[in-house]
């Protein structure tokens, strides 16, 4: 048994009615991942769509990420989130740490504001950006 078999995972109530599509490719320079998610998300998906994510990196060596998050929505509770955050995420060694994200919303959109707190308190360094010029510059910030 996988320790991914073996953690739980957080799911919403909701999980029936979520759409959502996610494409993933790295960079045209070769310094990051860039995923690129349509639709309502939740803990299952992202759980899914990270570990896809986190296996083209190290394929890559890569530990850079821009999540476009313009047309999706984060229809997580608060505590899925928080559950995401450290229950699914930062205790799974399937994933990297000590990464930079950035997570490019519209601006209208606050459904990724907690989950992003969240993960700074966890150590990681990301941040939320409406400009993707800005994301990239903060990605390739050394």
């Amino acid at each position: 048994m996988t320790s991914l078999e073996m953690r739980p995972l957080t799911v919403s109530r909701y999980r029936k009615h979520i759409k959502n599509s996610c494409t993933l490719e790295v960079s045209e320079d070769k310094k990051y991942i860039l995923m690129k998610i349509i639709g309502e998300i939740d803990s299952a998906d992202m759980f899914k769509y990270n570990l896809e994510a986190h296996a083209l990196a190290r394929s890559v060596c890569v530990r850079r990420f821009l999540l476009n998050l313009i047309e999706a929505r984060n229809v997580n509770s608060v505590i899925d989130d928080y559950d995401f955050a450290y229950k699914n995420i930062g205790p799974s060694p399937e994933f990297l740490h000590g990464i930079r994200v950035a997570l490019l919303v519209s601006p209208d959109d606050h459904s990724h504001d907690f989950i992003n707190i969240l993960f700074k308190n966890t150590g990681e360094t990301i941040d939320l950006f409406v400009d993707q010029e800005e994301a990239v510059s903060f990605l390739l910030a050394e």
